[in-house]
């Protein structure tokens, strides 16, 4: 579980010039081709991403590119409670690409992920009580759905409505469970 800040920059032209839109922050990208990659404009920000990088390896950044060199075979659920960390790039001939393509691309079975930016507090709760059904035994996917609901009966209770925008940004990709949902 990689529970973070994610990203899926737009391609702009202050994006292809390597700046992106997280202040004090370059990515490692190259102008040209390199730059349109979606691979390259998708990921996650880890410790050291707002300091200078000791390193090329090691700048705090994991871009759904680099995902795609790991060996995720054996990964039943990769959960990336992060902004965006399921958004993507449709391109003709080629399908989606961005960081949960990488993930599954890179052998995940299933991915968790989210659409667009999700509030912190809604998304500790919403999936400490996914993983709490999990380990009863619930496959990820009637988990999820049923932290959502619990998720939607907490905020009608409590507000009298139950925005999509604090339940429903999570979704799941990738090889069915085999169970009833």
């Amino acid at each position: 579980m990689l529970a973070t800040h994610g990203f899926y920059l737009p391609l702009d032209p202050q994006y292809r010039a390597g700046k992106s839109w997280f202040e004090n922050l370059t990515l490692p990208l190259a102008v040209g081709d390199e730059a349109v990659n979606p691979l390259r404009r998708s990921g996650v920000l880890l410790a050291g991403c707002n300091r200078e990088p000791e390193s090329a390896d090691d700048d705090g950044v994991l871009t759904g590119l680099d995902v795609l060199g790991l060996d995720l075979r054996g990964c039943e659920l990769a959960v990336l409670s992060a902004c965006e960390s399921g958004l993507g790039e449709v391109r003709d001939g080629e399908g989606v690409g961005g960081l949960r393509q990488a993930f599954l691309a890179a052998g995940a079975e299933r991915v968790m992920s989210t659409l667009w930016q999700v509030p912190d507090l809604e998304s500790a709760r919403l999936m400490a009580r996914c993983f709490e059904l999990q380990a009863t035994g619930r496959p990820a996917a009637a988990a999820l759905r049923e932290a959502q609901r619990e998720a939607v009966a907490r905020r009608r209770d409590k507000n009298a409505a139950a925005h999509p925008f604090f339940w429903a940004a999570y979704t799941l990709t990738g090889r069915p469970d085999n169970s009833r949902l």
